[in-house]
């Protein structure tokens, strides 16, 4: 059987979504070098820019000098009115960027925030989502954005997301915000569409982009900081469950061995990772930070005595060996502020113990984002989405 030909509005489309994704990679383009790098010939593609023009995804940007002949035009995405806004919601901050298509980087804003329990019923006040309504209203003002403008916000937090049911769990750091129906809570409070992940899966998402994981194949990152936590990227795809609670390890069992030489209460692995963990280990070595020293001082002179770093090195090689049975990543990236203040020292001494404790290889390393991972993991997402709009707008004019 012969193949049917191409319809003409399918190729249309195909030719638009083309035409901006060389536009995404590439930046300003002419219609000729458009044509040149799609294969397309020039009326064609004289065509397919008329199209996203009408459609107010491009337009002209500059003026290319032709040599000797008549300057040509060249056309870039339209920026405007196409903007979204990245958050990363914890405990005590919140920070955000807005962003435009380009992926132009338009304002940051942080707030701090406090966690003082469940509001009760019937009372006002701040500290639900409406928190990162004044946020997201805040950050737009910066960027000199109409909040109209804003399409998307992409909110990292610190519990599991069940997409599904539209529910978070492990929320402990969100008391005012409600359990069932988030998402849709959150929508109606930023007045646009709303993608709610978990933060460490984000961080992952990061870490893939361009940070320390970005050639490896697999890799599962183990999150230390105010909570414990662990995501898993499969080539290229986020281990998220049933439920999206893949990865709540904080909430394990310390392995027999470990409770037995290294006792702590309750004996949980986030009582043996996490920032309060390694403070509490330092404190048994006899280092007490002076008053007013803020947490990420105290880890860095904690972590600076060699018996901690070899004891966490211990309880982080055990901890992760589950991990590295059941999942065999490439890549261990160690992250969070515990990872950080650790460097390099800490994840070698982890990697040694893995080689010489188990028959898995998956080479340690620190992460390769210091500072606001979960941030950029959500202005990645964010990013890959506000293009996938318009390419998806590519094409529906008749």
């Amino acid at each position: 059987m012969s193949p049917q030909p191409g319809k003409p509005a399918l190729l249309r489309t195909l030719n638009d979504r083309r035409a901006l994704e060389l536009l995404f990679a590439h930046g300003p383009l002419t219609r000729g070098r458009i044509g040149e790098l799609s294969g397309l010939s020039k009326p064609t593609a004289t065509q397919v820019v008329q199209r996203l023009e009408a459609l107010g995804l491009v337009g002209p940007v500059a003026r290319v000098s032709g040599g000797r002949g008549p300057d040509a035009v060249a056309y870039g995405l339209v920026a405007d009115g196409n903007v979204g806004v990245a958050i990363d919601a914890r405990a005590h901050r919140l920070a955000a960027v807005v962003i435009d298509v380009l992926g132009t980087e338009l304002a940051h804003v942080e707030a701090s925030r406090t966690v003082d329990g469940p509001v009760p019923a019937g009372a006002a006040g701040t500290g639900g989502p409406e928190e990162l309504a004044a946020l997201v209203d805040r950050a737009c003002e910066a960027a000199g954005a109409a909040r109209r403008d804003v399409r998307l916000a992409v909110i990292g937090v610190s519990a599991a997301v069940d997409e599904a049911g539209d529910t978070l769990r492990f929320a402990e750091d969100f008391p005012r915000w409600p359990v069932g129906g988030v998402r849709r809570r959150l929508v109606d409070a930023l007045a646009c569409d709303v993608v709610l992940d978990n933060d460490v899966k984000l961080a992952a998402v990061a870490e893939r982009d361009h940070g320390v994981a970005r050639d490896a194949k697999s890799f599962s990152i183990l999150w230390m900081g105010q909570g414990v936590g662990l995501a898993t990227d499969l080539a290229g795809e986020v281990v998220r469950g049933s439920d999206g609670a893949a990865g709540e390890i904080g909430y394990l069992r310390t392995p027999a061995a470990t409770e037995a030489d290294d006792p702590v209460e309750p004996p949980t692995f986030h009582h043996l990772l996490s920032a309060s963990a390694v403070l509490e280990l330092g404190r048994r070595c006899g280092i007490s930070p002076g008053a007013g020293t803020g947490t990420d001082d105290a880890l860095a002179e904690a972590l600076a005595d060699d018996r901690v770093v070899e004891t966490l090195a211990r309880r982080v090689a055990e901890c992760a060996a589950p991990v590295l049975a059941v999942l065999d990543p490439e890549m261990l990236v160690l992250a969070g502020p515990v990872a950080v203040r650790g460097g390099d020292r800490l994840a070698a001494r982890v990697d040694e113990l893995v080689s010489v404790s188990s028959p898995w290889r998956a080479r340690v390393a620190p992460t390769g984002l210091p500072s606001g991972a979960v941030l950029e993991g959500a202005r990645v997402a964010l990013l890959r989405r506000l293009r996938a709009g318009a390419l998806e707008r590519a094409g529906t004019l008749d």
